[in-house]
């Protein structure tokens, strides 16, 4: 393997007109300039490409208002469908799209709640049939007086049951979504790989080389993970993630990551405990990290424990710390529902991975 110095890299990098073409010939090359810090100044000669959002490339007029007709709320749109909402708003169709939609918070009384629930046995049935209402009903704070006829349903998961469970389905991303209890177990008990032994392989439908053009398309990591998960999760797999990734900048939302920030490990609780416990890793601009989740707590019946913050002089370092992290424990990826409104579980984990809970005795 080649030592790349600062002047064999400015020299290869003097045969590429753009950033994507160095990165997909010489990924060493631009891996080891990120490392210097030279990276930004050896592709001043390269065309920059138009600017161009990678979702406005995926999202059509056409295909936007069939997407928007798979749902029925605005808020399930959003939580799903992020992306197509964001270009839909900059387009001008997003309300012409959504006519069909019910209007959240307006539609729902609390009678209706009530009634809604009368038509499950179990907390997890009402989740998974109605999930607008169960949302709503949590929202108000009257989630368990509506589900006081339900059956208790934090039952003792055996392997027999999660396995019998996980036979309905073909595919993975089908028992997550469905089942995301018996899927969570699943994982924290590491019967995940047995009981989806029957299940259609997830990552062989991405070759490498289409893992590597797929990749080229984003310019930045969070865009490629929300907006090709599949790929991203196969790169991740195979080991190939920061090969097809080193072109890619950090972004954090709309923070600089050449400010200082902080990254933050927290402890999520649903208190109605629809959901189990997950510990989350993250970057904020904020010292205090609550901020970054003040409109979430206030939306939601969530409790927030801050387990520990580190501050970090340069952004980009916090960044690459948060990374790393995520992918030393990438085995204990939490897989279920998001016990937050908007933010996302790709940071989230199914046990204490850093091991700073606090114990009595």
């Amino acid at each position: 393997m080649a030592k790349w110095t600062p002047e064999t890299i400015a020299i290869e990098a003097k045969k590429y007109t753009s950033k994507s073409e160095f990165a997909l010939n010489a990924p060493g090359a631009v891996k080891r300039a990120r490392t210097l810090g030279i990276y930004k100044e050896i592709c001043k000669h390269m065309k920059k490409p138009a600017k161009q959002n990678p979702k406005k490339v995926a999202w059509s007029e056409e295909t936007l208002k069939l997407e928007a007709l798979k749902y029925n709320s605005k808020s399930e749109f959003t939580s799903k469908r992020g992306s197509a909402v964001k270009v839909a708003k900059e387009l001008g169709i997003y309300d012409s799209i959504c006519d069909h939609m019910n209007t959240n918070y307006t539609v729902w009384s609390n009678e209706d709640l009530t009634n809604e629930a009368l038509k499950y046995t179990t907390r997890a049935e009402f989740q998974t049939g109605s999930n607008s209402a169960y949302v709503i009903a949590r929202t108000r704070g009257i989630l368990d007086e509506i589900c006081g006829h339900m059956e208790a349903k934090h039952e003792s998961w055996t392997y027999e049951k999660v396995a019998e469970i996980a036979k309905q389905y073909t595919r993975r991303v089908d028992f997550q979504r469905m089942s995301a209890n018996a899927y969570a177990m699943a994982q924290r008990s590491n019967w995940l790989d047995d009981v989806c032994e029957h299940m259609n392989p997830v990552f062989n439908s991405w070759t490498n080389q289409e893992l590597r053009e797929e990749a080229l398309k984003y310019e930045y990591r969070s865009d490629f993970q929300h907006e090709s998960k599949s790929a991203y999760l196969a790169a991740r797999k195979r080991g190939l993630l920061e090969e097809i990734c080193s072109h890619m900048e950090y972004k954090d939302g709309s923070t600089q990551l050449v400010n200082e920030m902080y990254m933050y490990y927290i402890r999520i609780d649903t208190l109605d405990s629809s959901l189990p416990p997950v510990w989350k890793i993250g970057i904020t601009r904020y010292k205090d990290p609550m901020r970054r989740f003040k409109r979430e707590i206030s939306a939601v019946k969530t409790k927030i424990t801050i387990l520990k913050t580190w501050y970090f002089k340069v952004g980009y370092d916090a960044a690459k710390a948060e990374r790393n992290v995520m992918e030393t424990y990438k085995e204990f990826a939490y897989m279920g529902d998001s016990p937050l409104r908007e933010t996302k579980t790709t940071e989230m984990f199914n046990t204490d991975i850093l091991n700073l809970e606090v114990h009595d005795g």
